[in-house]
């Protein structure tokens, strides 16, 4: 489906309906949720998981999208009746700039969260920790590890190279609970 036809569905899309929402890669990347939000270049989605519970927020790039469906089973009923019901843009998020990915990491890290980031040729992976500093072309990021230890250091991405942002999800707030919101402070300088 080409994008302008991809991203006109997006905008008339209800925010009743739940879709699943395939990504181009080798892996196929799926993702289901509601869409909140889309701009030119990145796409808000209040993600779900199995058996329709919400489970945080999700960006990734417009032009990465290889097809949407409406999803069938029963996960949208099952959605509604959950007490998050409807879906909405968090208050941190409600003037988020899709257009711009400083825009979205700012937004998606501007209250401390612990955020995860995706990079095109490394779907397979992401990269978890606090916004440290956004320059031109990099975002730092304060990374925590998967045992919950905090690295010393922060470490930069290429803006461009950034192809999923997610935060507050499950697997995310559960970190944080064991690691803290705050890396621990440190003397030294990046540079």
């Amino acid at each position: 489906m080409r994008q302008s036809r991809l991203r006109a569905r997006l905008r008339s899309t209800a925010a009743d309906q739940l879709l699943v929402l395939t990504r181009r890669s080798e892996l196929g990347t799926r993702y289901s949720g509601y869409v909140l939000a889309v701009g030119s270049k990145w796409v808000l989605l209040a993600r779900t998981a199995d058996g329709g519970f919400f489970d945080g927020h999700i960006a990734f790039r417009l032009t990465d999208l290889h097809h949407l469906r409406n999803d069938t089973s029963f996960e949208s009923r099952a959605a509604q009746l959950r007490p998050e019901w409807p879906p909405r843009i968090p208050t941190g998020l409600l003037n988020v700039d899709l257009d711009r990915t400083r825009n979205v990491l700012k937004a998606f890290g501007a209250d401390g969260s612990i955020i995860a980031v995706q990079k095109d040729r490394r779907l397979d992976l992401m990269w978890v920790g606090v916004v440290d500093e956004i320059r031109r072309h990099w975002v730092y990021l304060r990374e925590v590890r998967p045992t919950g230890d905090w690295k010393d250091q922060p470490l930069g991405y290429r803006l461009r190279r950034i192809a999923v942002i997610e935060r507050n999800g499950q697997y995310l707030r559960g970190l944080a609970d064991v690691a803290g919101t705050k890396p621990p402070a440190t003397s030294t300088s990046k540079e």
